[in-house]
């Protein structure tokens, strides 16, 4: 598998795992909060292209995260995102502070 972070020139693209749920999103979270901080990241790109399932949970790290870069004036899109998983975010609103960006 590939790496889950890359540097890109429109920020830092993250490969999301195939799923994520309340028992992976606290150190999924955890790795990319170390490194938006250890980088100093303002934009956050976070690719869905492997991720099958997402839970609630998923929009709560998605927010999060949203969050942490708004402060300093960057942005956070997601990627390669299944219709199912688009849906989920459009229904809890995500997409009014997030690009959603489907395959």
């Amino acid at each position: 598998m590939k790496e889950m972070y890359e540097q890109t020139k429109k920020g830092l693209l993250i490969r999301m795992p195939k799923e994520i749920d309340h028992h992976s999103v606290d150190e999924i979270k955890n790795k990319i909060d170390k490194k938006i901080e250890y980088d100093c990241v303002a934009n956050i790109i976070f690719d869905f292209n492997n991720t099958e399932f997402m839970d609630s949970s998923g929009i709560g790290l998605l927010l999060g995260r949203y969050r942490m870069v708004q402060y300093i004036g960057g942005r956070i899109s997601v990627v390669n995102v299944s219709d199912n998983i688009i849906k989920m975010m459009r229904m809890s609103g995500v997409d009014k502070f997030i690009t959603i960006s489907g395959n």
